[in-house]
């Protein structure tokens, strides 16, 4: 089996340094307090990866320039990563994800085959190699799905209509779908199929279902994406801070799937999405039978304090252990 890192981005959003900087660049931003806030349980992620992906061969950690106390760098299946290490000079200094992502295959060292984390993401259950790649490609589900703006997040629906009309720009999907039937139109998808059903009379791309889960990627698909489109990330990189102009790193999954370089799974078997606060979120992370889960934090009404002692009280639980990455 071929090496597979992972990769995952880290900001502490109470850095007095990291907020200056920001300010310097945009004094009149609001405080974006529930996206930043920290609920102190990135070290139940590593715990989680050295139980249940032991195999992993590396994990580059991305960070602005600070670093959890309670991490020990010298892992040797550590390394910490600063940006300045890896994004291209002239779109630093950046508080977008979406220049960290588009740039991670530039990190030195990195293997071909990779799975991008965001810190909300956590393994808790057994995971082998092949649930992130099979046959050489990363695996995924191929599913239709109309992007739209409704008014939750319109900044992030703008952005999904972005990339849908970037895989509108490259590939007919009519083409595509009957060049890799058997992708596209897997069983394995269960149900979610129905949903590509209903879409195929459209003649156009209409958008594809989100997982919220880990992305295995190519650094190839990177790549080639940068030398097919290299003024449009280029452009997306040049701001500092996230707009509706933008796209994001969906655009390396799209092309893999435009190119039919991926191995059809049924990603909801995998990994489920739960809201913070909401009990089925701690019986997905015990009882569920998952091997991933994503928490979600956008609701600024939740009571952070109680919420926090909660979850923190269940990974305690479920990850009693220190693990290896953590002095």
């Amino acid at each position: 089996m071929e090496k597979i890192d992972f990769v995952i981005p880290w900001v502490d959003g109470s850095d007095p340094e990291w907020l200056a900087e920001k300010r310097i660049y945009k004094p009149d931003m609001p405080d974006d307090a529930v996206r930043y806030r920290d609920w102190d349980i990135l070290r139940y992620w590593f715990r989680g990866v050295e139980k249940y992906a032991p195999w992993v061969n590396k994990i580059h950690f991305i960070t602005w320039g600070h670093i959890p106390e309670w991490l020990d760098t010298s892992n040797p299946k550590l390394n910490i990563v600063n940006h300045k290490d890896y994004i291209p000079e002239e779109f630093l200094p950046t508080f977008s994800s979406h220049v960290i992502e588009l740039n991670m295959h530039r990190i030195k060292g990195l293997e071909e085959k990779f799975v991008y984390f965001n810190d909300d993401i956590f393994l808790i259950s057994d995971t082998k190699e092949d649930d992130f790649f099979k046959d050489g490609l990363p695996v995924d589900m191929a599913v239709l799905f109309p992007n739209h703006v409704n008014g939750n997040d319109s900044q992030f629906d703008h952005i999904l209509l972005n990339n849908a009309e970037f895989f509108d720009r490259h590939f007919n999907i009519k083409s595509v779908i009957k060049g890799n039937r058997r992708k596209w139109l897997s069983l394995k998808y269960g149900k979610n199929l129905i949903k590509t059903m209903c879409m195929l009379p459209f003649g156009s791309f209409t958008g594809l279902i989100l997982h919220h889960q880990p992305t295995g990627y190519l650094k190839k698909t990177c790549e080639d994406v940068w030398d097919c489109e290299s003024a449009v990330l280029t452009k997306t990189c040049r701001n500092r801070f996230r707009t509706a102009e933008d796209v994001n790193q969906y655009v390396y999954r799209y092309w893999q799937l435009g190119k039919g370089e991926f191995s059809p799974v049924n990603m909801f078997k995998r990994g489920c999405y739960q809201n913070i606060s909401e009990d089925v979120l701690y019986d997905a992370i015990f009882n569920s039978g998952k091997k991933i889960v994503c928490i979600n934090d956008a609701d600024s009404t939740v009571d952070f304090e109680k919420e926090k002692v909660r979850l923190t009280d269940a990974f305690e639980r479920k990850f009693p252990e220190k693990s290896s990455f953590e002095l």
